[in-house]
């Protein structure tokens, strides 16, 4: 049963495809000669082709400061977030730690935020492998 709406079985016919496999080791190859040796491994190129490459889980601040870097800026304001409900109609599925991140809340208050944002009416709390998610009714 596929509880979150993904088509794995195509993924995986897909994936076993000659093609499939190409791409994928297409996609090593240039992880390869980016030097990308962990995960995740974000590289981020300006248009002089000067970059700067950040390797593994890294805070906010380590991302920000690449961003200063490769733009060559000294001021960078992040973009408002949009309003709960205007993500998760975009979005159609939110899981809580997605909120957590976006929205700046810790996870044993994401029931409430939601609620808080939310129209009860306009979604459903749901589970999967013990992780909470948010849908649209």
């Amino acid at each position: 049963m596929n509880k979150l709406g993904l088509e794995g079985e195509e993924m995986v016919k897909e994936a076993e495809l000659p093609s499939g496999q190409q791409s994928l080791n297409e996609d090593f190859g240039l992880a390869r000669s980016l030097g990308a040796t962990g995960f995740p491994s974000i590289v981020m190129v300006n248009e002089d082709n000067k970059g700067v490459k950040i390797v593994g889980s890294r805070p906010l601040e380590c991302y920000v400061s690449g961003l200063k870097q490769v733009l060559n800026i000294e001021d960078l304001q992040p973009k408002q977030q949009p309003a709960l409900s205007a993500l998760l109609e975009k979005e159609k599925l939110l899981f809580s730690k997605e909120i957590e991140v976006m929205y700046g809340v810790e996870l044993a208050d994401i029931k409430t935020f939601v609620e808080k944002e939310l129209p009860s009416t306009t979604y459903q709390s749901k589970e999967i492998l013990g992780e909470t998610y948010f849908v649209n009714k």
